[in-house]
């Protein structure tokens, strides 16, 4: 309870936001309570703790490349804010929950310090997992002090900057409550009606006043290991796997490793000012962003954006300020870069219209065509673990497949690419269920943001907001085309390093009988699978409430399954397995690469 001799305090609440600069929050905070602000940081253990599990697969959420990406980006914070504002500590609580830590903060404050603390700010998150956490918040610092009581704690939830266009700031006919179910659509019109607001500045740290006095809490991990344990996908497979899988420490050195990079708002801006500035790259980037080798191929922005190391208004002003000091550089270039920042926002929309749909393996497509009267029937998706393991592993015989997935698995990062090929090979050429890679990707992307994975999972599987359902990669054909001299492909597969022909897939497997035997018998829509059939598999990975049992409430269940209405529009039950059995030879391959017997089921 308030008591006289007691000053009021703002607690900002850090989530996918590391940052100062264009962080609305802290502004606002200082703004309200005159620079009494205390910050703090919460590794949520349902998110990022060794007991953290995807919902369908049950991988770990949150592997090595992505854990120390983040533990770089919260070193950073917790230098510049106490660098910055006269010693300012940064409040960490490991494996911990922001609705309990948060309350209790208070209460002790309140009883021991007598720091009274009138409101907590935060950024608003917009996908289910998130705003349930949100929500639980709320109940606890309502219950802290009643319902009606005068000295309750308010929540001060706040947009933030987390979008290139502000959803407030967007045109009637392309706002979130009318979102447009096709990209090019909403893209026109946002571009012809919308504007970009300008970043807000830094607190000047003659505005902010700290605590006198430190609390005590956790530390910012001293590594990976501590934060998520030792037992992730990762690391299991390093031991299994035949070729050689660097740890993530030597990958950072690796003249093979696309993103070198370190987490953080410094690295953030590094990076934004090397790539513009420094070395003109972004006058190429319309060339060569289908790239696969090396750092500059891409701007590499979208891992600092996703865990708000930078906005995307900061990327948009940068590239307004570069095309006025650089106007012969101007060009289709810039404008790609903001293509894409405007599919990511398209994405985050979308999962603000349509909520748990995001997450649902009829996807968003099957929303629309139900609000249009014009639900179809769906896809049928198997959920096979020998065949996800051999994906997973970059051993699917396909070697543009294989390269790209092992990339990810040793690096974090993948090309864009890269991404729209080992996506549709599973959900077309496998016809494995599409979340099963989207919770892959989530596990190990460096950039992972569940938006614009679950997005563009559902656009490459056909289920998403994408008026070409059908939309299918020939990884063959895409190989040729971008990797035309097997660089990428030799850099990521030794076994095939003698290899000339890239393209001819019963040769190579006739020259490299230790590379794996392919695991389809050819790259069609509807044709037969060599390995499908296996009589001693499990028919589902993981079954659909699993997730219940892993995680404590509210994170429980958030991610729903379809409506019942949504259900019975599939042709067939979802995880039925092809009992068409058509190679033994590609099955034992695939079972003595990870050292399995025939009747082993993972």
């Amino acid at each position: 309870m308030f008591r006289r001799g007691m000053q009021s305090w703002g607690l900002v609440w850090f989530r996918n936001d590391l940052r100062l600069r264009d962080h609305e929050a802290f502004v606002t905070a200082c703004k309200e309570h005159d620079g009494r602000v205390i910050p703090i940081y919460v590794f949520d253990g349902r998110q990022v703790g060794p007991g953290a599990k995807t919902a369908v697969g049950g991988f770990s959420k949150c592997s090595t490349p992505r854990a120390q990406f983040l533990l770089d980006a919260v070193q950073d914070l917790e230098d510049t804010l106490r660098q910055r504002y006269h010693g300012m500590q940064l409040i960490i609580y490991q494996n911990a929950y922001p609705e309990e830590v948060i309350p209790a903060l208070i209460t002790r404050l309140g009883s021991e310090k007598r720091v009274h603390i009138t409101a907590v700010y935060y950024h608003q998150e917009v996908c289910v997992e998130e705003k349930a956490v949100e929500e639980a918040l709320k109940v606890s610092l309502t219950n802290l002090y009643g319902h009606e009581n005068a000295t309750a704690v308010a929540c001060r939830a706040l947009r933030g900057s987390s979008t290139l266009y502000h959803p407030d700031d967007l045109p009637p006919t392309a706002s979130v409550a009318a979102l447009p179910p096709v990209f090019t659509t909403w893209r026109k019109l946002v571009e012809r009606c919308g504007r970009v607001r300008a970043p807000l500045a830094m607190v000047e740290p003659s505005q902010v006043h700290p605590l006198p006095f430190s609390i005590p809490c956790d530390r910012v991990p001293s590594s990976v290991r501590d934060l998520i344990g030792e037992n992730c996908e990762q690391e299991r497979f390093r031991q299994q796997l035949t070729w050689s899988l660097p740890t993530f420490s030597d990958m950072r050195m690796d003249a093979r490793n696309a993103f070198p990079f370190r987490g953080g708002e410094t690295a953030s801006q590094e990076r934004l000012q090397a790539y513009t500035f420094g070395s003109d790259a972004i006058a190429r980037y319309k060339e060569t962003r289908n790239g696969l080798v090396g750092t500059e191929y891409s701007t590499k922005w979208s891992p600092y954006l996703a865990i708000g190391n930078i906005t995307p208004r900061q990327i948009y002003h940068t590239l307004r300020q570069y095309e006025e000091m650089r106007p012969e550089k101007k060009g289709v270039s810039t404008y790609w870069a903001v293509f894409e920042l405007e599919w990511r926002d398209f994405f985050r929309f979308a999962a603000m219209r349509y909520g748990n749909a995001l997450f649902w393996r009829s996807g968003l497509r099957a929303v629309i065509q139900f609000e249009l009267d014009k639900l179809s029937k769906h896809r049928r998706w198997r959920q096979d673990p020998v065949m996800l393991k051999t994906w997973q592993c970059g051993l699917t015989g396909f070697p543009f497949v294989d390269a790209n997935q092992r990339e990810l698995l040793a690096t974090g990062w993948m090309s864009n690419r890269g991404r729209q090929n080992v996506a549709s090979f599973l959900a077309k050429d496998l016809e494995l269920d599409w979340r099963l890679g989207a919770e892959w990707f989530e596990s190990l992307l460096l950039d992972y943001d569940p938006c614009s994975n679950y997005g563009n999972w559902q656009y490459c599987a056909g289920v998403g907001l994408d008026p070409r359902a059908d939309r299918h990669f020939d990884v063959i054909r895409q190989a040729r085309m971008y990797d035309p001299d097997g660089t990428f492909m030799a850099q990521w597969l030794p076994e095939l390093a003698s290899c000339t022909n890239w393209f001819d897939i019963p040769r190579i497997h006739s020259q490299y009988p230790h590379y794996p035997r392919p695991v389809v018998s050819q790259l069609n829509r509807g044709r037969k699978q060599i390995d499908a059939g296996f009589a001693d598999r499990p028919k589902q990975v993981a079954s659909e409430g699993s997730s219940q049992d892993r995680r404590r409430k509210p994170l429980a269940g958030a991610r729903q399954r379809e409506p019942r209405w949504m259900r019975r529009t599939h042709s067939g039950p979802a995880d039925t397995m092809d009992t068409k059995t058509s190679s033994s030879e590609a099955k034992q391959t695939v079972l003595d690469h990870f050292g399995w017997s025939s009747k082993q089921r993972r």
